[in-house]
């Protein structure tokens, strides 16, 4: 082999050794950040319902069905709502495979909220929703934060990061909901909800994919 060859083939396996490591390092980073928001989600939980008036808790919910009813609210809220933000954020993405993705997420929370309206009529609710301060919390932040970002690559990051935020509070929602539901006995409605959460899931994980390959195209430039 001659020199030169042997230097382009020592630049290529650099380049591959440096794109695999970045590709580990922001898997890491990943998994601390789902865990590290599952911990912060949790403890904001715990104390906006130590602020909540134990009596008037008392009087809203006293079983596992009142519970799930409260919660359905919630995550019906919170649908309604990314109905209304997604198209806001496919606007503000550079990345067209990143603009198709929450474009395409967004019909399927439009779904979503047929689902949900479908699982209060089979419960015999009114579909009613209850203000989802946690929800709130992330778009504001979400906006503050892309608000800031000139540099286009920077600003689709950052925009994966906030929608991944959510995803992974109607993961939790929609997880806990089917497994209340199931607990209850309603196995219909379980079903609908487990629905959701995989297209959830499945939302999360091409946010990540885009992710990777952005880590992926930085690293051979």
């Amino acid at each position: 082999m001659t020199d030169d060859k042997q230097k382009s083939a020592d630049e290529a396996g650099w380049r591959d050794a440096q794109a695999s490591r970045l590709e580990r390092d922001f898997k890491a980073a990943r998994a601390e950040h789902r865990h590290e928001h599952a911990a912060a989600f949790e403890a904001w939980r715990t104390e906006h319902n130590r602020s909540q008036s134990g009596k008037e808790a008392d009087m809203t919910v006293k079983t596992l069905n009142d519970l799930f009813i409260e919660t359905l609210k919630d995550i019906y809220y919170v649908e309604k709502k990314l109905v209304k933000t997604l198209p806001k954020m496919a606007d503000k993405a550079s990345s067209d495979e990143l603009k198709e993705a929450i474009r395409d997420h967004l019909a399927e929370t439009e779904t979503h909220v047929q689902r949900l309206e479908q699982v209060f009529q089979m419960l015999d609710q009114k579909a009613s929703a209850k203000t989802c301060e946690a929800l709130e919390g992330l778009i504001r932040e979400a906006e503050e934060t892309m608000e800031e970002i000139d540099d286009e690559q920077t600003l689709d990051a950052a925009i994966i990061s906030s929608a991944q935020s959510v995803e992974h509070y109607e993961i939790a929602r929609y997880g806990t909901l089917a497994c209340w539901a199931a607990e209850i006995g309603n196995s219909e409605v379980a079903e609908l909800l487990e629905q959701t959460l995989d297209e959830e899931k499945a939302a999360d994980e091409k946010l990540s994919t885009i992710a990777e390959d952005a880590v992926n195209q930085r690293a051979a430039a």
